[in-house]
C-alpha cells in the first residue's frame, strides 16, 4: 500500500509539472499569424508570456488559456491587471503590458 501511495504521489507531481509547462508554451509563428493583427509582433507575444509567468502565478496559479473563450479573456485580463495594480499600489501592468499579456493568451489558447 505504501508503494502504491508513493507511485500515486509521483504521478500527481509529474502531471502537475506537465500541466504547468503546457500552459507556458512559447508562442509560434502560426499562432501569431492566427491573430490576424499585423500590429502584434512575436516580441509582444514573448513579453506577454513573461508577464503571464511572472505576474499571474503570484496570486492564483496558472490557468490554461484554452479554459476560457477569447471574449472571456478580453474581460478577465483588464480586470486582473487592475486588481494587481491596486494590490501593489502602482502600475505594474500598464496598457502595453496588458495588451501583450492578452495577445499571448489569445495566441496560445488555440
Amino acid at each position: 500500500m505504501k508503494k502504491l501511495n508513493s507511485l500515486f504521489g509521483i504521478a500527481v507531481v509529474c502531471l502537475s509539472l506537465a500541466s504547468c509547462s503546457s500552459k507556458l508554451m512559447n508562442p509560434s509563428q502560426s499562432q501569431l499569424d492566427g491573430l490576424n493583427n499585423p500590429e502584434i509582433s512575436m516580441s509582444d507575444l514573448e513579453a506577454g508570456k513573461e508577464i503571464y509567468k511572472n505576474q499571474c502565478n503570484l496570486c492564483h496559479g496558472y490557468y490554461d488559456p484554452a479554459s476560457y473563450t477569447a471574449d472571456s479573456w478580453k474581460k478577465i485580463v483588464p480586470a486582473m491587471s487592475q486588481k494587481v495594480n491596486e494590490k501593489v499600489g502602482s502600475e505594474v501592468i500598464d496598457g502595453v503590458k496588458e495588451y501583450q499579456l492578452l495577445n499571448y493568451i489569445l495566441a496560445v489558447k488555440n
